[in-house]
Protein backbone atom coordinates (compact mmCIF):
# COMPACT_ATOMS: atom_id res chain seq x y z
CA UNK A 1 0.00 0.00 0.00
CA UNK A 2 0.96 3.43 -0.98
CA UNK A 3 1.94 5.67 2.35
CA UNK A 4 -0.29 9.08 1.33
CA UNK A 5 1.89 11.02 4.30
CA UNK A 6 5.39 9.74 4.75
CA UNK A 7 7.53 10.79 7.65
CA UNK A 8 10.24 12.91 6.07
CA UNK A 9 12.14 14.46 9.27
CA UNK A 10 15.16 13.11 7.91
CA UNK A 11 14.74 14.61 4.77
CA UNK A 12 15.61 18.36 5.13
CA UNK A 13 15.02 19.37 1.25
CA UNK A 14 11.62 17.39 1.04
CA UNK A 15 10.16 19.09 4.20
CA UNK A 16 11.71 22.31 3.06
CA UNK A 17 9.73 21.86 -0.29
CA UNK A 18 6.74 20.46 1.05
CA UNK A 19 6.61 24.02 3.57
CA UNK A 20 6.76 26.23 0.55
CA UNK A 21 3.22 25.00 -0.17
CA UNK A 22 1.90 25.37 3.00
CA UNK A 23 0.52 28.93 2.34
CA UNK A 24 -2.75 27.73 2.09
CA UNK A 25 -3.41 25.94 5.52
CA UNK A 26 -4.29 27.68 8.07
CA UNK A 27 -1.93 25.94 10.89
CA UNK A 28 1.46 25.06 9.63
CA UNK A 29 1.52 22.25 12.37
CA UNK A 30 -0.99 20.31 11.48
CA UNK A 31 0.06 20.49 7.75
CA UNK A 32 3.49 19.14 8.91
CA UNK A 33 1.31 16.59 11.02
CA UNK A 34 -0.59 15.54 8.35
CA UNK A 35 2.22 15.24 5.56
CA UNK A 36 4.88 13.52 7.73
CA UNK A 37 2.60 11.42 9.63
CA UNK A 38 5.18 12.49 13.01
CA UNK A 39 3.27 11.38 16.00
CA UNK A 40 0.30 9.58 14.51
CA UNK A 41 -1.62 7.52 16.22
CA UNK A 42 -3.99 5.78 13.84
CA UNK A 43 -4.21 4.85 10.00
CA UNK A 44 -7.10 5.61 7.75
CA UNK A 45 -6.82 2.98 4.78
CA UNK A 46 -8.34 3.74 1.41
CA UNK A 47 -8.02 1.20 -1.29
CA UNK A 48 -3.87 1.53 -2.02
CA UNK A 49 -3.89 4.25 -0.13
CA UNK A 50 -2.30 4.71 3.61
CA UNK A 51 -3.09 8.13 5.41
CA UNK A 52 -1.71 8.62 9.06
CA UNK A 53 -3.40 10.17 11.21
CA UNK A 54 -4.02 11.78 14.94
CA UNK A 55 -7.06 10.94 16.66
CA UNK A 56 -7.15 14.30 18.77
CA UNK A 57 -7.39 16.01 15.28
CA UNK A 58 -9.78 13.49 13.72
CA UNK A 59 -11.96 12.96 16.56
CA UNK A 60 -12.24 16.23 17.29
CA UNK A 61 -13.16 16.99 13.35
CA UNK A 62 -16.38 14.98 13.53
CA UNK A 63 -18.65 12.71 15.15
CA UNK A 64 -17.50 9.58 12.67
CA UNK A 65 -13.86 9.41 13.73
CA UNK A 66 -14.93 10.35 17.23
CA UNK A 67 -17.15 7.12 17.47
CA UNK A 68 -15.02 5.25 15.37
CA UNK A 69 -11.74 5.69 17.27
CA UNK A 70 -12.95 6.42 20.89
CA UNK A 71 -15.74 4.04 21.25
CA UNK A 72 -16.37 0.50 21.71
CA UNK A 73 -15.71 -0.73 17.72
CA UNK A 74 -12.74 -2.77 16.53
CA UNK A 75 -11.19 0.68 15.20
CA UNK A 76 -10.59 1.92 18.70
CA UNK A 77 -8.29 -1.28 19.43
CA UNK A 78 -6.53 -1.69 16.59
CA UNK A 79 -6.49 2.14 15.37
CA UNK A 80 -7.29 1.49 11.71
CA UNK A 81 -10.23 2.47 9.95
CA UNK A 82 -10.90 1.48 6.76
CA UNK A 83 -12.50 3.36 4.17
CA UNK A 84 -11.79 1.55 0.91
CA UNK A 85 -15.16 2.05 -0.39
CA UNK A 86 -14.60 5.63 -0.72
CA UNK A 87 -13.22 7.46 -3.68
CA UNK A 88 -9.84 8.31 -2.22
CA UNK A 89 -10.36 11.81 -3.94
CA UNK A 90 -12.95 12.37 -1.62
CA UNK A 91 -11.53 10.54 1.78
CA UNK A 92 -7.92 12.82 0.70
CA UNK A 93 -10.07 16.42 -0.17
CA UNK A 94 -12.28 15.33 3.69
CA UNK A 95 -8.35 14.98 5.82
CA UNK A 96 -7.03 17.73 3.91
CA UNK A 97 -9.60 20.09 5.34
CA UNK A 98 -9.73 18.67 8.81
CA UNK A 99 -5.95 19.44 9.09
CA UNK A 100 -6.66 23.20 8.22
CA UNK A 101 -6.41 23.20 4.21
CA UNK A 102 -8.20 26.16 2.69
CA UNK A 103 -11.20 25.19 1.48
CA UNK A 104 -10.15 26.17 -2.28
CA UNK A 105 -7.35 24.06 -1.98
CA UNK A 106 -8.65 20.50 -0.65
CA UNK A 107 -9.19 19.76 -4.62
CA UNK A 108 -5.95 18.73 -6.69
CA UNK A 109 -8.66 19.52 -10.12
CA UNK A 110 -12.37 19.90 -8.50
CA UNK A 111 -15.47 18.54 -10.50
CA UNK A 112 -18.66 18.33 -9.45
CA UNK A 113 -18.64 14.64 -9.10
CA UNK A 114 -16.03 15.47 -6.39
CA UNK A 115 -18.00 18.09 -4.53
CA UNK A 116 -21.17 15.87 -4.48
CA UNK A 117 -19.16 12.87 -3.42
CA UNK A 118 -17.03 15.05 -0.70
CA UNK A 119 -20.76 16.57 0.54
CA UNK A 120 -22.10 13.05 0.61
CA UNK A 121 -19.20 12.00 2.62
CA UNK A 122 -19.26 15.26 5.00
CA UNK A 123 -22.82 14.44 5.61
CA UNK A 124 -22.59 10.84 6.88
CA UNK A 125 -19.54 11.75 8.59
CA UNK A 126 -21.09 14.06 10.73
CA UNK A 127 -18.80 16.54 9.64
CA UNK A 128 -21.33 20.06 8.74
CA UNK A 129 -18.48 22.72 8.79
CA UNK A 130 -17.41 20.49 5.34
CA UNK A 131 -20.81 20.06 4.43
CA UNK A 132 -21.73 23.90 4.72
CA UNK A 133 -18.88 25.16 3.24
CA UNK A 134 -19.54 23.15 -0.02
CA UNK A 135 -23.13 24.60 -0.15
CA UNK A 136 -21.79 27.93 0.28
CA UNK A 137 -19.44 27.35 -2.55
CA UNK A 138 -19.84 30.39 -5.16
CA UNK A 139 -21.68 29.27 -8.17
CA UNK A 140 -19.18 28.60 -11.30
CA UNK A 141 -15.70 27.63 -8.67
CA UNK A 142 -16.09 24.27 -10.42
CA UNK A 143 -13.82 23.41 -13.19
CA UNK A 144 -15.71 20.66 -15.14
CA UNK A 145 -19.29 20.30 -15.02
Amino acid sequence: MAEANQDTSNNSCVEEAAFKQCTHWSNHSFFKLFHTGVFSDCKIVCGDHVFNGHICVLASACQYFKKAFCGGFKESTDKTLNLSEENWITVYALLKYVYGCAFDQIFEEESIEDTISTYALAERFGYPKLRDDLVKRPSGSHSAY
